[in-house]
């Protein structure tokens, strides 16, 4: 239910604050790679997962123009990665297609930025 509203008020109009983004991102995106990731390794890090998972949240509502351009959290994200196992990184690995900026990347480059993530197991 959190997730769902979370979701929907992610769909509202209006522009939020860099912390407010981050928060919802963390209540969407964040919280359905905690999801993932605790099927894919029961003993995962959830708050790992979750601020990881968030990243990708919070790219998006940049490119959507919900939150004024910033640079995403990048480096907490990438500690956060770090720490997950391996077989639960792939909960998080689209988090790599994060953009400082909201920056487009092309679709060759999405593909090789997430077969280099988990490749090396980082964001």
């Amino acid at each position: 239910d959190a997730m769902i509203e979370a979701r929907m008020a992610e769909l509202e109009p209006g522009v939020l604050t860099a912390q407010a983004g981050w928060s919802l991102a963390l209540a969407t995106t964040g919280q359905a790679a905690v999801l993932a990731a605790q099927i894919l390794d029961p003993h995962t890090d959830c708050e790992a997962a979750r601020e990881a998972g968030a990243l990708w949240g919070l790219a998006r509502l940049v490119a959507a123009g919900r939150v004024s351009p910033m640079t995403p959290p990048l480096a907490s994200a990438r500690r956060a990665a770090r720490s997950l196992s391996i077989a639960a990184f792939p909960a998080i690995a689209h988090a790599t297609l994060a953009r400082p900026m909201g920056r487009p990347v092309s679709n060759a480059g999405r593909r090789l930025r997430l077969v280099l993530a988990s490749a090396l197991g980082r964001i």
